[in-house]
């Protein structure tokens, strides 16, 4: 009996010493926790569009979303209060080591503009974590030109479809690095539109473009330059053959190339048929010209289909031109030219300066070579390969030449429709035997 109050009482003083040492002892976040003050600041000044009162969307950073993780301890999410670029708050974080501290500003849209984050040990009852936050960038689109013509440039890129787009800009320069604020050439607000063409161009001057994405907090992330460049209009005469190469006579953007001028001896004049003294050795037989007839008025009268080039030299010939004898009649002097067919810049077509030596005009190539325009042994020494086969009033044929054997003029055209009219032929048949 004694023995069991005995156990008893010891049973009772171990409780109740047990109840006295919790009440004493600090509880355990006091022990066990940090206390830590955050401030985080979000740089709003690089990059974003300046000084626009066209632009008079709110572009404040509402809220900072915090969220701790770690190992041995739950996820803590916190919002920190703030104004402006600045936003503070305070955070009970369990003690340990590899606490980790995400941070988002978002807009009042909730959309996430600016992160950051930190990993660090928290050993003290309190400390303090300074952060700045980075710019999420927009998705940059792809930029391309797809058509350079007397008119203008034509420029094209792939859609954005990020959350908080507001509109693409695009920057145009004389200078190879362009400029968000200083260079602006229009804003498109409406995110599917992705095509634009510039006419207000000067000829002979170099452009370069970017199309920037700038978001809801007027911040812009840029795409890659592109350059196009108008060729001035310009005449060349062609001297006879100084054995160099002339390379600012070749062509390598789209429906670029020369023309040449064509004087019958008598009018009206019925045209026939083109002939061109062409030489390629690129070895790449797509459709690499145009041929092109334009009148005194400056009206293109026929305009063939991209025409394949072969290698080697050889004459080739467009026949039956016109559907009918009026389409093809002149009444004063016309033009012949040749377009740049290529949409890839290789090979390139060009003419280089006459020479009484070898077979080729025109040439398809992509090195610097000499290739000398020729006689045909045709009694027509030193001129273009170029000839127009025509009718004149009284009915007499002739073979035509440039005028005066050497002008030559540049060319940058829109875009035409080609005839389905006109045959390609590689046989010049007997028309060198006539003469002019």
């Amino acid at each position: 009996m004694i023995n069991r109050i005995f156990i008893a009482g010891i049973l009772i003083y171990l409780a109740l010493f047990t109840l006295f040492c919790s009440r004493d002892m600090p509880i355990s976040h006091q022990m066990d926790n940090s206390n830590i003050s955050f401030v985080v600041s979000v740089d709003m000044t690089d990059r974003v569009i300046k000084d626009e009162a066209s632009l008079a969307k709110v572009n404040d950073i509402t809220k900072v979303v915090l969220t701790v993780s770690g190992p041995d301890m739950d996820t803590i999410t916190k919002t920190l209060s703030g104004d402006g670029d600045t936003f503070t708050g305070t955070i009970e974080v369990p003690k340990g080591n590899n606490r980790t501290f995400d941070m988002e500003a978002r807009d009042a849209r909730g959309i996430a503009q600016f992160d950051g984050s930190v990993t660090q040990n928290i050993q003290n009852d309190n400390e303090t974590i300074s952060l700045e936050l980075e710019h999420i960038p927009s998705n940059a689109v792809t930029l391309q030109i797809i058509s350079v013509n007397s008119e203008g440039v034509v420029l094209s890129w792939t859609q954005n479809t990020d959350s908080d787009f507001d509109h693409y800009r695009i920057v145009r320069s004389t200078s190879s690095t362009p400029t968000l604020n200083d260079d602006k050439l229009e804003d498109i607000d409406s995110q599917y539109t992705t095509q634009y063409s510039d006419y207000s161009i000067e000829r002979g001057v170099t452009y370069y473009y970017q199309v920037w994405v700038v978001d809801t907090e007027y911040w812009g992330t840029k795409s890659n330059t592109v350059q196009a460049t108008i060729p001035a209009t310009s005449s060349q005469k062609l001297y006879y053959d100084d054995g160099t190469f002339e390379s600012y006579f070749s062509y390598s953007i789209y429906l670029n190339g020369f023309f040449v001028k064509f004087t019958p001896p008598s009018t009206p004049c019925r045209i026939d048929s083109l002939h061109f003294n062409l030489k390629d050795d690129s070895g790449e037989n797509g459709g690499n010209y145009y041929a092109v007839v334009t009148n005194s008025s400056g009206t293109d009268i026929f305009w063939s289909l991209s025409k394949t080039t072969y290698t080697g030299t050889n004459w080739v010939n467009w026949l039956n031109l016109f559907d009918t004898p009026s389409e093809a009649t002149v009444y004063d002097y016309f033009y012949v030219g040749i377009q740049y067919a290529r949409t890839d810049g290789w090979p390139k077509i060009g003419v280089d300066q006459s020479s009484t030596v070898g077979n080729s005009m025109l040439y398809i190539s992509s090195d610097n070579k000499l290739y000398y325009m020729s006689t045909y042994g045709d009694g027509y020494p030193g001129n273009l390969g170029i000839r127009v086969s025509v009718t004149l009033g009284n009915g007499q044929k002739a073979v035509l030449c440039p005028d005066g054997y050497t002008s030559r003029n540049e060319i940058s055209k829109k875009i035409v429709t080609p005839k389905l009219t006109g045959q390609y032929s590689t046989d010049p048949g007997n028309l060198f035997t006539e003469k002019q």
